[in-house]
């Protein structure tokens, strides 16, 4: 605001009155001031200092006020400054009054100036906690889109993998009676052994498990092809969550007896319908050799997906490096479709993305079958028939990291 001039130096004074009341008003409007910008400034981070969008009205000043403040004295102003010039600093009680009636006039232009900025304030502190709400509204709205379009995503590529796989083929109904499935039960006992015997082979693997769960987000195990539960059970004693999976009613009937968690479900269609990053390992225990070549791909694929970041893939086979396995007991199963050597394993693994990937081979065949002939013929027979383990696993992780 312009300070009216005259040769008298009283109209640059500050009167006490003026003083005080304009000194209250200011650092009452400072502080309501310093709350308003507060809150912006709370509000840009809030908002990641993106641009607000406010009228231009709520930063310009009031044009009215402007014009008044900064024009110069004309008219009956002119004529009353001439007049107080002339006759006022010449009376004392005169100048006393004037004194008064001029700070009471600035200071209501003071007051009225200070209560548009508090307005003004008040209307930018409404538009921004406006923007704020509206903006939340949007990044909600956009978050659900987010979230549609990627289910919609999902459920596409779960369609178009159901057909790539084969998962539409129709199961055979042999497979799925009850006279198979007690044949294949009493089978299985008398080619593999007893649960026990099966259980103590299968912990090779339990203490690798553990030490590779470790700090993963997901601990939870999937055992594909569980049967009995042998390898449940070791689990559940171990406290790890397991599920199993089997399409077999007998040997569920078993593992549920057994008091374990399992589901009657076949491999592809679960893991299609598994949810991303939700299981820390996938084990299949002489699963792999049983998979026609849609099964064998769909799994490796679904396992990658299913698996949390760092999660673990066991697939124990058996071993046909050994001529014994692979020309005679493997045959013994008329389910198994075909012997799977361990580089075609790896290979794949690798291909669909695992890393860390190792073979173990286990059970060996019993010293006493050397042969006692010390030539290198029959070294070399000895080797193919006897020194590589009967059955073999896979090991391999999903990446920590995507890239």
């Amino acid at each position: 605001m312009q300070i009216l001039t005259c040769s008298e130096d009283f109209w640059l004074k500050e009167p006490p009155e003026f003083s005080v009341m304009a000194k209250l008003h200011t650092a009452h409007l400072g502080a309501e001031e310093t709350v308003v910008l507060s809150r912006l400034h709370r509000i840009a981070a809030v908002t990641q200092n993106r641009a607000l969008d406010l009228p231009p009205s709520v930063f310009q000043p009031d044009p009215v006020l402007a014009a008044q403040a900064l024009a110069a004295p004309s008219g009956h102003r002119a004529r009353a400054l001439a007049w107080i010039k002339r006759w006022v600093v010449t009376i004392p009680w005169l100048e006393k009054i004037a004194r008064k009636l001029w700070a009471r006039w600035r200071y209501s232009l003071f007051r009225n100036s200070s209560q548009q900025l508090t307005d003004r304030l008040s209307r930018l502190e409404q538009a921004v906690q406006r923007f704020t709400r509206e903006n939340a509204e949007h990044r909600n709205q956009s978050a659900q889109t987010k979230a549609i379009v990627l289910a919609l995503e999902q459920r596409i590529k779960a369609d178009e993998l159901r057909a790539a796989f084969g998962n539409d083929k129709k199961e055979d109904p042999l497979m799925q009676s009850s006279i198979f499935a007690s044949w294949y039960a009493a089978l299985e006992e008398s080619a593999r052994g007893e649960i026990s015997a099966i259980a103590e082979r299968q912990a090779a693997y339990l203490t690798a498990l553990q030490a590779m769960l470790a700090g993963l987000g997901s601990r939870k195990v999937l055992d594909v092809g569980c049967g009995r539960g042998e390898w449940l059970g070791l689990l559940t004693e171990q406290g790890i969550e397991c599920l199993g999976i089997d399409t077999n009613i007998e040997m569920l009937r078993v593992a549920r007896a057994a008091g374990l968690h399992v589901a009657h479900a076949g491999l592809e269609e679960f893991l299609a319908d598994s949810v991303d990053a939700s299981l820390g390992a996938i084990t299949a225990f002489q699963v792999v050799e049983h998979l026609d070549l849609a099964a064998f791909l769909a799994l490796f694929h679904h396992a990658h997906r299913v698996l949390t970041p760092g999660g673990v893939l066991i697939l124990e086979t058996p071993n046909p490096e050994n001529l014994q396995v692979g020309g005679f007991s493997f045959w013994n199963d008329p389910t198994h479709r075909r012997p799977i050597p361990p580089e075609l394993l790896a290979q794949t693994a690798k291909h669909f993305g695992f890393t860390d990937i190792r073979i173990q081979r286990s059970s060996p065949w019993s010293n006493d079958l050397q042969l006692q002939d010390p030539s290198p013929a029959a070294r070399h027979i000895e080797k193919l028939l006897f020194s590589a383990g009967q059955d073999y696993a896979l090991i391999a992780r999903k990446p920590l990291h995507a890239g």
